[in-house]
């Protein structure tokens, strides 16, 4: 129950009923309805509690949850460090290639996945708490409210500082405090390890899709990673913001020093790397002559979490390994 919306849950329980029994009859796991699994039994300690969210609001726990729905990538990354599989009960089966389940497409084989982010499928599924990213489908976060789902509308992290924040809320949420804080001193002593290059490196974070290029400017994940690992990044210092297109013109009027691009995707197609070598108008650029193109893993380059410190370590590694 959340306190504060008591009034709109007995106002929505027609709408509830609605759309559990739609989700029931829509949401199928390979080619039938996906039996119910044991909620574990945990301690509750520290419950009721009530938690204050990062909008202003509060949000009442009566028990700590053990249904909890992560709903994008961002979020899946709290869960798998903080709960075990037993807590969870679905998982986002697109977002999990760009999360840090990525690696095994095995992972978790007990916990169901869900397509896509939509009310009727989650409300069959009966979470206890579902976390949310603002950038999501308005109209389904309204209607999981209406239905009363204990529901944190999260935002992505572009900074360790914000990354800190959230692993400590997700903490609090989930009743583990200790779990986030023993996450967040191995994080923390992780980042202590990289040591900032000099001259620190000119480099541009640049993406190809087969439909133009694109650069990671000042207040992205991309610049925060540049900052953790002591790298230059010239597309803020170029002035740009966030992550925007850019002509062929544009880089070799930048000249970086080095690349950084996101390793080949498992969806295959022309990897940024491989871009950079085969365009004849970019065989100018040093950067390119050289091959001093620094991969990372592609879901290190789109986190949204706390690995944003595992992305700059693998981009610091990677750089001292060039430069061998």
């Amino acid at each position: 129950m959340i306190g504060a919306r008591r009034a709109t849950l007995v106002r929505g329980l027609p709408v509830a009923f609605v759309l559990v029994v739609l989700g029931a009859l829509a949401l199928t796991f390979d080619g039938g309805a996906e039996p119910a699994r044991a909620r574990p039994t945990v301690s509750r300690a520290g419950f009721p509690r009530d938690v204050a969210l990062p909008d202003g609001t509060t949000l009442h726990l009566d028990a700590p949850p053990v249904a909890v729905l992560p709903a994008a990538s961002g979020s899946v990354d709290l869960v798998a460090a903080l709960l075990p599989p037993a807590r969870v009960v679905a998982l986002p089966g697109p977002a999990l290639l760009w999360s840090v389940l990525q690696d095994d497409e095995h992972a978790w084989p007990d916990v169901p996945r869900f397509p896509r982010y939509l009310a009727e499928p989650i409300l069959a599924l009966r979470p206890d708490l579902v976390l949310a990213h603002d950038w999501q489908d308005a109209q389904t976060t309204a209607r999981l409210r209406e239905a009363g789902l204990p529901l944190v509308l999260l935002t992505d992290p572009r900074t360790w500082d914000e990354a800190r924040a959230q692993l400590r809320l997700a903490g609090r949420l989930f009743g583990v405090e200790a779990a986030a804080e023993r996450v967040i001193d191995e994080t923390e002593t992780r980042l202590a390890t990289i040591v900032p290059p000099e001259p620190a490196p000119r480099a541009l974070f640049f993406t190809h899709g087969g439909a133009g290029g694109w650069v990671a400017g000042a207040g992205t994940t991309n610049d925060e990673q540049a900052r953790l690992a002591g790298v230059r990044n010239l597309a803020a210092e170029a002035g740009r913001s966030g992550h925007t297109s850019i002509t062929l013109e544009d880089l070799i009027t930048l000249d970086p020093g080095v690349f950084v691009v996101p390793g080949p995707s498992r969806e295959g197609g022309l990897s940024t790397r491989a871009f950079l070598l085969a365009e004849p108008a970019l065989a100018t650029l040093a950067a390119v002559r050289g091959e001093r193109i620094v991969e990372i893993d592609g879901w290190l380059y789109t986190t949204t979490s706390h690995h944003i410190v595992d992305g700059a370590l693998q981009l610091a590694e990677r750089l001292e390994a060039l430069d061998r």
